[in-house]
């Protein structure tokens, strides 16, 4: 009879352990990290505060009447204020003559930006402008010239403000 107390205990004492744990978890996600994943959160972007992945297309124009090549660099997951080597990224290299827009599709964690990155040359030695348009636009009359351009969008879908953006001749 002793014996089998001393396991009812042990059974006791265990399910104690566990469902302290358990309620330590549901108290830190409720209460402590601001929920997160369902039942802690309040429904998915943009409108709810539960984690997801999100998706948004970029089109990238390329405005100018001669050749030019254009090198793309999208960033998924990544900080606004800094894009590095490092970070997961999609990337693409194009060549035309004439107008014309590439889209790029990108998807992350609703909890960081995805951001775009691209570089167009004049394959030529023109004075006419070749315009760069991501979130905004960068252009260049320089023959041979060469113009960058970075931006991003938020989880909610709205570009937040420019980062990057220069142009040169090579």
């Amino acid at each position: 009879m002793r014996d089998a107390l001393s396991k009812n205990r042990k059974v006791i004492i265990i399910l104690a352990i566990i469902i302290g744990a358990g309620l330590s978890f549901y108290v830190f996600n409720a209460l402590v990290a601001g929920g997160g994943y369902p039942p802690f959160c309040s429904g998915y972007p943009p409108s709810g505060n539960c984690h997801a992945n999100y998706s948004y297309t970029f089109t990238i124009y390329v405005n100018y009447s001669g050749p030019w090549s254009l090198t793309f660099r999208g960033f998924h997951n990544s900080e606004l204020a800094e894009v590095n080597s490092e970070d997961n990224y999609t990337g693409g290299f194009y060549q035309g003559n004439g107008s014309t827009g590439i889209t790029e599709t990108l998807s992350g964690d609703d909890y960081y930006f995805l951001t775009a990155c691209a570089e167009a040359q004049k394959m030529d030695n023109s004075n006419s402008t070749l315009t760069l348009t991501v979130t905004g636009s960068n252009s260049t009359a320089l023959p041979f010239g060469i113009v960058t351009y970075c931006g991003g969008v938020a989880p909610d879908g709205t570009p937040p403000p420019t980062f990057r953006s220069s142009n040169s001749q090579i």
